[in-house]
């Protein structure tokens, strides 16, 4: 398969583009099963 060549690429991790917040913790779990690291689930408390 061919390597696709960019002349920029924009990281937006503080969400000012777009909310990045969803893409992000795909690809984090996305990694995290491709290294078959195990998850741990947390309870987010919202104040």
């Amino acid at each position: 398969m061919a390597r696709q060549q960019f002349d920029l690429i924009v990281f937006d991790w503080d969400g000012i583009l777009m909310d990045s917040t969803t893409h992000i913790t795909r690809s984090i779990q996305a990694a995290c099963r491709d290294l078959r690291l195990r998850s741990r689930r947390m309870n987010r408390r919202v104040m």
